[in-house]
């Protein structure tokens, strides 16, 4: 973590030294932007269907893991032996345990998909942040969240709002399809 901010503290540094000689470093607030174009609102969208998708999943996976819990302890009768109730606790903790996982398997990908959201709207910014960047000189385009401070010339926000609504770039461009992991059914452990 010190690294990545001692690597951009020096390009900001470097970037400063060269301001005179054509260089120099200029803002853009990604947030207000989303905001602007509608893309946070698509992408907040696009992350709630996802999620709708891997919870519907994983109450499909819990349904079959209690059917399949409620037949084995139909097949153990009114009086199973402590083998029986060992084995059939076993399964049972099993079934758990890997309900758990897929629990955890989902929660890590809702997290990786909203992250690919930002990404993918990130990499929508770029080229008009960094040609409307050349315009003015810069050879650093920054987000607010790194700066302490900033001269408000440099903040080239407003301008890359204008660019994205001319071009049409916004929340009909930040297109990544829902497509969440299988629907396997984990092991009961049987």
């Amino acid at each position: 973590m010190r690294r990545m901010g001692l690597v951009i503290g020096l390009a900001f540094l470097l970037a400063a030294c060269n301001q005179g000689k054509g260089g120099g470093v200029v803002v853009v607030d990604l947030d207000a932007v989303a905001k602007a174009v509608g893309s946070d609102k698509a992408i907040e969208e696009k992350v709630t269907a996802h999620n709708q998708v891997l919870a519907g999943q994983l109450d499909k996976i819990r349904e079959d893991l209690k059917k399949t819990l409620t037949e084995e302890q139909g097949k153990l009768g009114g009086a199973p032996s402590p083998e029986q109730k060992t084995a059939f606790q076993q399964k049972f903790q099993a079934a758990q345990q890997a309900f758990n996982e897929r629990n955890q398997q989902a929660q890590q990908e809702s997290n990786q998909f909203r992250l690919k959201q930002a990404q993918d709207f990130r990499d929508l910014v770029k080229p008009v942040a960094q040609e409307l960047a050349h315009k003015k000189g810069a050879t650093v385009v920054a987000t607010p969240v790194t700066l302490l401070w900033t001269d408000t010339s440099a903040d080239i926000t407003s301008d890359v709002i204008a660019a994205m609504k001319e071009k049409g770039g916004g929340a009909k461009s930040v297109v990544t399809p829902v497509t969440p992991a299988s629907t396997e059914k984990p092991a009961t452990g049987g």
